[in-house]
């Protein structure tokens, strides 16, 4: 997981804040600062995102097929 913040941070941020979120991934494809992502968990959820983002991926790959 990439450290610090990306372009699409404010926006990221935003979306946190509206929701009242413990976690955000923001995946922009072909935005005004081109494509690009943000993540804002807390550091105990790290863990957790990865698994998810892991069957996020599994899943698209098998949908594709």
């Amino acid at each position: 997981m990439a450290i610090g913040p990306g372009k699409y941070d404010g926006a990221c941020s935003q979306v946190r804040f509206t929701t009242d979120a413990d976690a955000v991934v923001l995946i922009v494809i072909g935005g005004k600062h081109g494509s690009g992502f943000s993540v804002q968990c807390r550091s105990d959820m790290a863990l957790d995102l990865a698994v998810l983002l892991r069957k996020l991926a599994d899943d698209i790959d098998a949908d594709k097929r």
